[in-house]
């Protein structure tokens, strides 16, 4: 668990200064107006999302640790397919959105990743598994 603090911390306080600065982040690859504000958002969704990846990949690594990888594996193949993929495709085909309803979409599924990732962690299970 000090891990998974440590780096909702670092992460988190590298998204607080990508999401503060942003602009000048994407201007330094991109010079087109259009494309310098919509990288703006994209760049601020993942500023939040990356937080949450982190987090997975910490709590993910716990169980890929202990030999216990059915965990992990699971829950990403349910969130993507189960969560991510008809989030999007609503996004899109039912509410009509931008790019940004994707990336919303995103957002959430990530976070329900993190959750039930943490959540499976908590039972402990993993630290009892004999490799």
């Amino acid at each position: 668990m000090k891990a998974t603090l440590l780096v909702l911390v670092l992460a988190g306080a590298l998204g607080a200064v990508e999401f503060a600065f942003a602009r000048g982040i994407v201007g330094a690859f991109a010079k087109d107006g259009a494309v310098v504000e919509v990288g703006i958002v994209l760049l601020r969704f993942f500023a939040v999302i990356q937080v949450f990846i982190a987090m997975h990949i910490v709590l993910g690594s716990a169980f890929w640790g202990s030999g216990d990888t059915w965990p992990p594996t699971v829950i990403a193949a349910v969130v993507e397919w189960g969560v991510q993929i008809p989030l999007i495709l609503a996004a899109i085909h039912v509410l009509r959105t931008s790019e940004t309803g994707v990336w919303w979409a995103m957002v959430i599924a990530t976070g329900i990743e993190v959750l039930l990732t943490y959540l499976w962690f908590r039972r402990g299970k993993w630290m009892h598994r004999v490799v």
